[in-house]
């Protein structure tokens, strides 16, 4: 039988073909002969005729990581006597290379504040299970209480019962939805982990323990539900304990995302309490009070703008009255869930999947032409109008809310003495694709907060450059990247120095470097690294200081011999054992060693600024400084410094950039939509320069969206690993006016090799390769 790869293979080789067939010479606008450095451009003939046609082209090579094309820049002329280091092609410095920068510190530091909330989740779980038994509270309110510890603590899944037992094993292992009593039943493939939630067990459990939080409804039209809720928000507001961990779980995300639109524990305390009198717990509502809170409660909570549940098609028609009630932590509305539940079935007849282009084409804040060409040139008029019209939810007063008006300015017109090449539609079109992938970064990030819509059932230093004409864009981010470092601090200022946790995570750290260093799995030493950065950064501080002892004694033995007593101390302070003052110094510069998000997002704000004064400069066409040009030829390295890659690290980089995310669910066809990047490719650019024409060369990010069944989840280690052996969905449509991939004949080596080692006929797959040929 022929999997699908096949086919997404054969779209690629079809796009490209049609690119190279819808050009010819007599749309060519520049004249490559005469623009210098042509010779280090590596696209091919498809890439060259869309730079002669635009003056710019996305193209051949893809790097592993955004920052490779500012560190080695393609060779124009060999060295010579006057010019040692030869010449380079001048880099061009793209809105993207520094909205991925931003990208990777806050995904660190949400991974940082995800780590630290799991430990506060497991505690929240323990500490409500305890006070719901000891308040002999419903039965259902004990399972419910039990699953939601069982999904993140292995002890306590060995107690649950034979019925319990069966509905964490549904949702962690099975297929089928899964009944709960309590709410709609249940989909397990959203309580597999995703994003960098997959990364350790803890934020795996964490994840699956969190989403049981966020998708269970306490319906507010079922009474005895409502009953269940009221009891819940009042246990919990009523332990200080409870309520503070609540709080933690709850209101980072405030800032970050956005607000709840679902009734969670302060307004069912309060309803309960303005109608009962009393907040004692052990009161418990009649069902006539029951009902007075209900219309208490229908007065004062949002109606539900996006779907999460899965809904009868009857329930769906109204699936905000369905799915109004009690979430524990529930997830946050953003403009995006709620556009994709307007741009299908049944606002949009036939249409089982959205795209991330509905977002950027319905949005107010985001709407541009180049988003309306592309929705009404892949979907059609008709679907397209409809798009168009659909209603988002309105941008939240959030973090989030800002990164998504930063992005608004990518579309913003560019003024008269910009080059020619910056201000046609294809151009617009590239903005559209930047766009596309830096929220499919934001939704990577936030996968477990938000709601996902569910439908019913030896460095080479390049010369000078030139940045993205857009310096309200870097300003922002700028500012941005403050307001996020000061959201984190806020939201781990309780994450003081302890001597004995210091401890407990240096002895952790110092066993999973030995088991890593005796294993030598290349997959297992990339997985861990950024886990071993804090140990690798206080190994080097504390032997620095320790530099005399390294000079009298040899540095082999002395480090083996440091190394061996701090993982001594490590363990005596992790098991309670005395701290002297030199162990609490030396576990204190541990703890401090750790990435520091706020700090980094505080240090990379000046880098954007510098970036909105080189961008005036290149949209004013100012001369730029000797000191500019050194700044442009270190960015690379800066930007790597940025990724967290010390030293000359960059030079090997990981090849890890690639992500992919769930972000629409289909009941229909069991399958999901996902979005994504792929590898990050080389964008060139013709630019005049006196009398001449110059080609620049930066990078910028591909975005991907597809649909993939249930059975075949991906997270970003599969995902990674298409990509490794060519298996890359085609990029969207629109971009064909602007993206040139793999000329067509070597892919369609690659695909007639491809399409015979696969099992089964492949003569159909023949056919079409064959009339490609033909056609080429």
């Amino acid at each position: 039988m022929r999997t699908g790869t096949s086919f997404i293979a054969i779209a690629i080789g079809i796009s490209a073909l049609a690119t190279i067939l819808s050009l010819s010479p007599k749309c060519a606008a520049y004249d490559l002969r005469a623009v210098r450095g042509i010779q280090a451009f590596k696209g091919s003939d498809a890439a060259r005729a869309l730079l002669a046609k635009n003056g710019f082209v996305v193209a051949d090579p893809a790097f592993k990581q955004i920052f490779e094309a500012y560190i080695e820049s393609p060779q124009t002329e060999a060295p010579s006597e006057t010019n040692w280091a030869g010449g380079h092609l001048p880099s061009f410095i793209t809105t993207d290379s520094a909205w991925d920068t931003y990208h990777v510190l806050l995904e660190e530091g949400v991974k940082q504040m995800e780590m630290a909330q799991a430990e506060r989740l497991l505690a929240f779980s323990r500490h409500l299970l305890n006070a719901v038994k000891t308040a002999n509270s419903d039965q259902d309110l004990v399972t419910f209480s039990s699953v939601a510890l069982a999904l993140q603590d292995t002890n306590q899944l060995h107690q649950l019962g034979p019925h319990e037992k069966r509905m964490v094993d549904g949702l962690l292992a099975g297929t089928a939805p899964v009944a709960i009593p309590i709410g709609f039943d249940l989909a397990p493939a959203q309580f597999r982990a995703q994003s960098f939630y997959t990364q350790s067990p803890e934020l795996s459990a964490y994840f699956a323990s969190r989403q049981w939080y966020a998708d269970v409804v306490f319906r507010l039209a079922n009474p005895r539900e409502t009953k269940l809720a009221v009891c819940l928000a009042r246990i919990v507001s009523n332990d200080p304990s409870l309520l503070h961990l609540w709080k933690q779980l709850s209101e980072p995300y405030d800032n970050f995302l956005a607000h709840t639109e679902d009734g969670t524990v302060p307004e069912y305390f309060n309803a309960a309490t303005s109608i009962v009198g009393t907040n004692d717990s052990s009161i418990l509502p009649s069902d006539g009070q029951i009902a007075d809170i209900k219309r208490s409660l229908e007065g004062r909570l949002s109606v539900p703008l996006v779907n999460d549940q899965l809904l009868s098609p009857d329930q769906y028609l109204d699936f905000g009255k369905a799915t109004l009630g009690f979430r524990m932590l529930p997830p946050r509305q953003l403009p995006c869930e709620v556009c994709f539940n307007n741009t299908v079935v049944p606002k949009v007849p036939g249409r089982i999947y959205p795209s991330g282009l509905d977002f950027l084409a319905a949005s107010p804040v985001l709407r541009s032409p180049a988003a309306a060409r592309a929705v009404q040139g892949q979907f059609g008029k008709e679907t397209g109008d409809l798009i168009l019209k659909a209603a988002c939810g309105p941008m939240p007063d959030s973090l989030y809310g800002d990164s998504m008006q930063l992005l608004a300015l990518l579309q913003k017109p560019l003024p008269s003495q910009t080059p020619a090449c910056m201000r046609s539609d294809a151009w617009q079109d590239s903005q559209l694709w930047s766009q596309l992938g830096a929220w499919a970064e934001q939704q990577h990030t936030w996968a477990l907060h938000t709601k996902m819509s569910v439908m019913v059932s030896g460095i080479i230093t390049p010369p000078r450059g030139i940045v993205a004409p857009y310096p309200d864009f870097f300003a922002e981010l700028a500012k941005l990247s403050r307001r996020t470092a000061d959201a984190f601090a806020k939201a781990n200022q309780e994450q003081g120095f302890e001597v004995k946790t210091a401890a407990g995570s240096l002895l952790n750290l110092f066993e999973l470097s030995s088991q890593i260093s005796h294993g030598r799995d290349d997959k297992e030493i990339e997985t861990a690294s950024d886990k071993l950065e804090q140990l690798s950064g206080f190994e080097n501080r504390y032997y620095e200081q320790h530099r005399a002892e390294l000079e009298t004694n040899g540095a082999s033995g002395a480090y083996n011999r440091i190394r061996k007593d701090l993982e001594a101390m490590a363990r005596r302070c992790a098991t309670n054992g005395p701290a002297s003052e030199a162990d609490t110094l030396a576990l204190k510069m541990f703890f401090d060693s750790r990435q520091n998000i706020s700090r980094l997002l505080n240090d990379f704000a000046p880098v954007c600024e510098r970036l909105a004064t080189l961008a005036n400069k290149s949209l004013n066409g100012d001369a730029l400084t000797e000191d500019d040009g050194k700044w442009i030829e270190g960015y690379g390295v800066t930007l790597a410094g940025f990724h967290f890659y010390y030293g000359n690290s960059y030079e090997v980089p990981r090849d890890d950039f690639p992500i992919v995310t769930r972000v629409f669910s289909s009941p229909l066809s069991d399958s999901m939509l996902y979005a994504g990047l792929a590898r990050p490719q080389a964008i060139y650019l013709v630019v005049p320069e006196g009398k001449s024409l110059q080609l620049y060369r930066g990078a910028v990010m591909t975005y991907r969206e597809f649909v993939r069944p249930n059975t075949q989840l991906l997270d970003d280690e599969s995902w990674r690993d298409l990509i490794s052996k060519g298996q890359i969905p085609p990029a969207p449509p629109f971009t064909r006016s602007f993206y040139a991939e793999t000329g067509v004949p070597e892919l369609l080596k690659r695909l007639q090799a491809q399409a015979h080692a696969e099992d089964g006929d492949s003569r159909e797959t023949d056919d079409i390769l064959g009339q490609i040929s033909c056609r080429a």
